[in-house]
């Protein structure tokens, strides 16, 4: 019991500190047609894959609605039942509808931006990554930014 308090009271404090975001810069490839083409194919995909996860979370969304409405009617019944067989002593039965609550469902991007950006840089275009302190900055060392999640992508000449 001692271990969950300390774990908790350390995740409490972790959520004090400082935040980080990744921007990205985008530098396009030399106008051409080839590289408007491939570059609009980059963004073809990339929303393309948006979408399938967009669509994932509506269905996982709708599944966990389902789930939760079927969980509240078998709770219901249960307890209908409960209280028809000990008519002498209801209060034994327990409506257990509050353990019916719908699963969390996250809408993930599922690594599309990472994709794109990488495409992008396929067409000659670079990426700058810079890291910056979004939240409770304050309390950030100067020292203390994260590295980039990504490095520069050089063009591709």
């Amino acid at each position: 019991m001692r271990a969950l308090g300390c774990l908790l009271v350390l995740i409490l404090l972790s959520a004090c500190g400082p935040r980080f975001e990744t921007r990205y810069s985008y530098t396009p490839p030399p106008e051409s047609p080839q590289s408007r083409q491939c570059l609009q194919g980059c963004e073809f995909q990339r929303r393309q894959c948006l979408t399938i996860a967009d669509n994932r979370y509506q269905i996982c969304t709708l599944e966990a609605r389902n789930e939760a409405a079927a969980c509240e009617a078998d709770a219901r019944f249960d307890y209908e039942r409960c209280r028809r067989r000990n008519q002498d002593d209801p209060d034994i039965c327990h409506y257990r509808r509050a353990f019916c609550s719908p699963r969390t469902c996250w809408r993930d991007d599922g690594g599309c931006d990472e994709f794109y950006r990488s495409c992008y840089a396929s067409c000659g275009g670079s990426i700058q990554a810079e890291t910056v302190c979004t939240a409770n900055c304050d309390q950030a060392p100067a020292t203390s930014a994260p590295a980039p999640a990504a490095q520069v992508l050089p063009d591709r000449q």
